[in-house]
């Protein structure tokens, strides 16, 4: 269950940090200024021969910024579970097996004189 969680992490972080670009790039192509959308380079049929075009309102992204939040966000939730399973692993019970002391006296060893 850890490997698999540990795999299934990076992938979460691998395709949040892939739809970060891609809404990056998103962000980059729509610009009206950035892009060139409506430069004197670029006529659209529509605008005229004079390219008369103009933008009156800008794109509107925040539905984009949040699923960005919420993706990396995840992340770190997924990161978190990892924690909690890797406790449950045999690799920590393991190591807090050893550090704990032992009793000096069990059940089954306590002398026979002793008043418990």
């Amino acid at each position: 269950d850890f490997i698999i969680s540990v795999v299934l992490t990076i992938l979460w972080l691998i395709s949040a940090s892939a739809w970060a670009q891609g809404v990056t790039d998103v962000k980059e192509y729509t610009d009206p200024v950035d892009s060139n959308m409506f430069g004197n380079d670029k006529i659209i049929a529509v605008c005229g021969p004079v390219g008369a075009c103009e933008n009156v309102q800008l794109g509107n992204f925040a539905g984009l910024n949040v699923s960005l939040i919420f993706g990396f966000l995840n992340f770190g939730v997924w990161v978190g579970n990892l924690w909690f399973l890797f406790k449950e692993t045999p690799w920590f019970k393991g190591s807090s097996e050893q550090a704990e002391p032992e009793t000096p006296y069990a059940p089954s060893s306590m002398p026979p004189n002793s008043n418990i």
